[in-house]
C-alpha cells in the first residue's frame, strides 16, 4: 500500500510515468479543514456559507500512479443529493478518467469518515489526481468532506 501524500517529487518539476507527488492542486475558498460533528475526524469539506450549507465548488489533489485500488476516507451528504456531489479521477492531460458520485461511494450521510474502496485496474500505472466536487446548493448535508491523509494506492 502506497500513501500519495508521501508521494516524491521529480527534479526537473515535470512528472513523468515513474515520478509522482501528491498535494492540493487548486481548492476554491468554499473548502475548509474541520473536524466533523460529533467526531473526532478531521477532513477537507467543502464548507457552508452565509445561507447554509450552500458553498459549492471543487478541491484537486494529486499526482500520483494508479495500482489496483484507490482506498480513502469520506464523508458528508451520500443520501441526500449524492449525485451532486462527486471525485473525478483526472488524466495529467485534464481528461476525466472516471467520475463516482457519493450517492454510490458511500450512499449515506455520514459527518464521519467512512472508508472507501475504487477499483482502478483499468487505469493501472495512469497518473492521475482526484477532484472533489460539490455542487449542492441544498441546505441539509449539501456537503463533502475527505481526508487527504487517508489517500493510498494498492
Amino acid at each position: 500500500m502506497t500513501s500519495v501524500i508521501r508521494g516524491s517529487s521529480g527534479s526537473s518539476g515535470t512528472l513523468s510515468q515513474d515520478t509522482a507527488r501528491a498535494e492540493i492542486l487548486y481548492s476554491d475558498s468554499n473548502w475548509a479543514y474541520v473536524q466533523g460533528a460529533g467526531t473526532n475526524d478531521c477532513y477537507f469539506r467543502s464548507r457552508q456559507n452565509s445561507d447554509g450549507q450552500s458553498g459549492t465548488g471543487h478541491l484537486d489533489f494529486g499526482y500520483f500512479k494508479l495500482k489496483n485500488t484507490l482506498s480513502l476516507s469520506i464523508a458528508g451528504g451520500g443520501d441526500t443529493n449524492g449525485n451532486l456531489k462527486a471525485l473525478a479521477l483526472i488524466s495529467l492531460a485534464g481528461t476525466v478518467l472516471a467520475t463516482y458520485q457519493l450517492s454510490t461511494l458511500i450512499g449515506i450521510n455520514s459527518d464521519g469518515l467512512r472508508p472507501v474502496n475504487i477499483s482502478t485496474s483499468a487505469y493501472i500505472t495512469t497518473i492521475v489526481s482526484l477532484r472533489f466536487s460539490d455542487n449542492d446548493t441544498g441546505t441539509g448535508w449539501a456537503w463533502l468532506g475527505v481526508d487527504l491523509r487517508s489517500i493510498f494506492v494498492y
